[in-house]
């Protein structure tokens, strides 16, 4: 009796819903976790605190070049850097590849990525934020450090999906990319 009262609680243990990644991920309003990370150029070494001071809002882009919609995700999160570059937000990307550093920068090069990108070597960032499961993640964080928009995996419209989540991360009262009748959403603010 007593053995299939416990079989019977570990099939139910093992059948039980279990939350999804993104439930399990992170949450707007928790403080974003702190790294302290190298550029892929080598030249600086970053921590997030003084990143994050540094715009009005910060678009955090996790990224692997294992992935090839990944690479393509990021060419268009570049189009995103350079249209709302004026408004405050700055475009970071932290590539988690341990081993293929010289694809990596062969990659930022042919694309013309200009926007920072760190080095997670260790793969702590990637675990801190959450998205080890993922092959691409963004995050838009404020200038206090405070995450106010997550999005885990990559959507099939990134740009209106990046336009989206920092409107959304800013609050409504004070849009950053306000919409427009017949614009893009990111015009600067006149």
């Amino acid at each position: 009796m007593r053995a299939a009262l416990g079989l019977a609680l570990a099939v139910a243990l093992i059948l039980a819903p279990r939350p999804s990644r993104a439930e399990e991920g992170l949450k707007p309003g928790v403080l974003a976790p702190r790294f302290h990370l190298g550029t892929l150029d080598g030249k600086r070494e970053v921590d997030s605190r003084d990143l994050f001071k540094e715009s009005r809002a910060t678009v955090l882009v996790l990224w692997d070049s294992y992935c090839p919609d990944c690479l393509a995700t990021v060419k268009a999160c570049q189009k995103f850097a350079d249209r709302v570059e004026k408004m405050g937000v700055r475009v970071v990307g932290i590539n988690y590849d341990s081993e293929n550093l010289a694809a990596v920068r062969g990659f930022l090069k042919a694309g013309k990525i200009r926007f920072m990108n760190l080095q997670d070597r260790s793969g702590d960032v990637v675990k801190a934020y959450r998205a080890q499961a993922y092959d691409f993640s963004f995050f838009v964080i404020d200038a206090e450090g405070r995450v106010r928009s997550v999005t885990y995996d990559h959507p099939p419209e990134i740009e209106k999906e990046l336009e989206k989540a920092v409107n959304l991360g800013l609050g409504k009262e004070s849009p950053l990319l306000p919409e427009k009748d017949g614009g893009t959403g990111c015009e600067p603010k006149s």
